[in-house]
């Protein structure tokens, strides 16, 4: 996650230019094997054509509270994503990939870090 920011330099700066956070940036980008007929690859290929949102979390551990161990948390990050990349290599040595970017797009679901904890 990034911030923008704005420039905020002022005269008593000493000669910095100064800056503040702004909004932060909710994009994502990964790499996935091109594969029709999988969920996840159709769903973004749909989305990507049909210039819609799509309904994402993303954490580096299980978010289902039931498959974690009491005690232990993980942090992920929700929103409803425009899949703004979907573009397809197609090496000669190696499966073909597709590059994909996601951005958060405008919804009444507010992008949000979330915490579970495990119950398991």
């Amino acid at each position: 996650q990034t911030l923008s920011s704005a420039d905020v330099s002022t005269r008593g700066g000493g000669g910095y230019r100064q800056v503040q956070g702004t909004l932060a940036e909710g994009s994502i980008d990964f790499t996935m094997i091109y594969a029709p007929g999988d969920a996840l690859f159709d769903t973004l290929e749909q989305a990507f054509e049909d210039r819609s949102l799509v309904h994402m979390a993303f954490a580096d551990d299980e978010i289902v509270a039931a498959s974690l161990p009491t005690g232990e948390t993980t942090r992920y990050f929700e929103a409803e994503f425009a899949v703004l990349d979907f573009s397809i290599e197609q090496p000669l040595e190696d499966a073909m990939k597709v590059n994909v970017t996601l951005q958060s797009g405008f919804s009444n679901n507010v992008p949000a870090w979330k915490t579970v904890a495990g119950s398991g």
